[in-house]
């Protein structure tokens, strides 16, 4: 069995593709593409294909990544050749590479992930470094069980925060916690940044673009991208 990790990218309106939309397409792109997906084992085997950790709807991404399981070995190139002639506009692999084969796949070792966003704001941009520096930084998000907002403290999975003016508004560089059990939503802190200010904010005037996602294997803590032997 081989398992291949490519990287994609997810830009204009294929941000608004759900991560299950996202899984058919790939699937049948891979099919149409004579890929032959390797199956798990069991009563109820299904194909081995893994989205690593899926960003949330409305967002871009240059570094999104997906693990497929194979039974015969193929080209990367090639393959990625393949897929990207079958896939819509705004959706495209950028770089494909034979990892190393794991039971588990890539998204539980996910531990931060890397943004950058646009907001069309006038004016002077809102002093980051003063939001950090606050005892706590309150993001409001939804609990899963009960579906109400709730506040959690965020600010040791802050790695990195910065807003700079840009043409056109301001950008925010960001490096948050993305383990499992700690995800921080870029969109949710830009959100208690602006409250934090003073300022007006809209969810539908900012663009948020995955940049980078790091992993932790056998102790060491690296690029995803890094992963993919070209």
């Amino acid at each position: 069995m081989n398992r291949y990790l490519l990287m994609f990218q997810k830009k204009g309106n294929m941000r608004f593709l759900s991560h299950l939309d996202l899984y058919r397409l790939f699937r049948r792109a891979l099919n149409r593409a004579d890929v032959r997906i390797a199956f798990s084992n069991g009563y109820n085997p299904h194909e081995k294909v893994n989205i690593v950790q899926p960003l949330s709807l409305g967002f871009e991404s240059d570094a999104e990544f997906f693990e497929v399981d194979t039974i015969t070995p193929y080209d990367c190139a090639k393959m990625m050749e393949d897929l990207n002639r079958l896939l819509p506009e705004g959706v495209r692999f950028t770089a494909a590479g034979e990892i190393e084969y794991r039971s588990k796949n890539l998204t539980g070792s996910i531990t931060r992930s890397a943004y950058k966003a646009f907001y069309p704001l006038e004016g002077k941009a809102p002093d980051a470094e003063a939001f950090l520096s606050q005892d706590s930084v309150v993001i409001l998000r939804r609990d899963k069980k009960s579906g109400k907002m709730v506040e959690r403290d965020v600010k040791q999975l802050i790695y990195r925060f910065e807003c700079s003016p840009c043409e056109g508004g301001i950008e925010l560089d960001m490096l948050l916690s993305s383990s499992s059990n700690a995800i921080v939503n870029p969109m949710n802190l830009t959100e208690a940044f602006f409250v934090w200010a003073g300022l007006d904010y809209l969810k539908e005037e900012i663009r948020i673009n995955r940049t980078a996602m790091f992993c932790s294997l056998n102790g060491k803590e690296e690029n995803v991208a890094s992963l993919i032997r070209i």
